[in-house]
């Protein structure tokens, strides 16, 4: 299994290509499980791979089972509206599997839902979901913090999208010009833990920062948030 082919910043191209190339000479009787983004594809046209999609219906049939054990295992909805919430939940997720995941920490907030209350909740798309995560932190911090929120446009998140590996708290303080005052640095980064959440890494296993997933970056670096949040290309 190949995980993330695309993965490795701007150095993956090459790292696949030896792969595309390299592993055509296998007997025909191995198989290959690659994941990565759209980008890859070409790379691996020789393969005649299957790919599967987020729209395909093997890719939504598993997803749809996974909605339903979660919201069943959650007494999320009443049984009645089990297979509709399930439903639902799938068609705001265009088959992104990582869409559950804030889907599901938004739901637990409530006890349970009607499936009117989950259709005006769930935003729709992996990128509707990440705008309103950061959406409601900006208009928090807007309110209480209007400081921090300067901090995180002009400086915290061009340095998260630029950096080319996981930092730690100290190393982002120095990156934004934050050194004499960390400590407004390390209360965005728990701010920020749904988006960029900060885990043990590296040979020392200290507590870095990173994306939660490579999907945080593109939606970062997007035409349309580049402009608003100041991130470089």
């Amino acid at each position: 299994m190949l995980d993330e082919a695309d993965d490795g910043g701007k150095g993956w191209q090459p790292v696949t290509a030896l792969i595309a190339k390299e592993f055509l000479r296998l007997p025909v009787w191995v198989r290959v499980l690659l994941t990565g983004r759209p980008q890859v594809e070409a790379a691996f046209a020789a393969w005649k791979p299957e790919w599967i999609k987020p729209e395909d219906k093997q890719n939504q049939a598993d997803m749809l089972d996974l909605l339903q054990w979660r919201l069943r295992q959650a007494q999320l909805v009443a049984d009645s509206d089990l297979d509709a919430a399930a439903q639902l939940m799938l068609r705001k997720s265009s088959g992104q599997f990582i869409y559950t995941k804030y889907a599901f920490d938004d739901l637990a907030e409530q006890a349970t839902w009607t499936l009117q209350e989950m259709e005006a909740r769930l935003p729709s798309g992996l990128e509707g979901m990440y705008r309103r995560v950061l959406s409601t932190l900006e208009e928090a911090l807007q309110t209480e913090r209007p400081d921090l929120l300067e901090l995180l446009r002009t400086r915290l998140l061009p340095v998260l999208v630029a950096c080319l590996e996981p930092l730690t708290v100290q190393e982002l303080a120095w990156a934004t010009g934050c050194e004499a005052d960390s400590g407004k640095v390390q209360q965005l980064v728990g701010l920020l833990a749904n988006l960029f959440p900060c885990r043990a890494g590296g040979s020392d296993q200290q507590d870095r920062v990173a994306p939660y997933h490579k999907s945080v970056l593109d939606w970062l670096t997007s035409v349309a948030h580049k402009c608003l949040l100041c991130v470089p290309s």
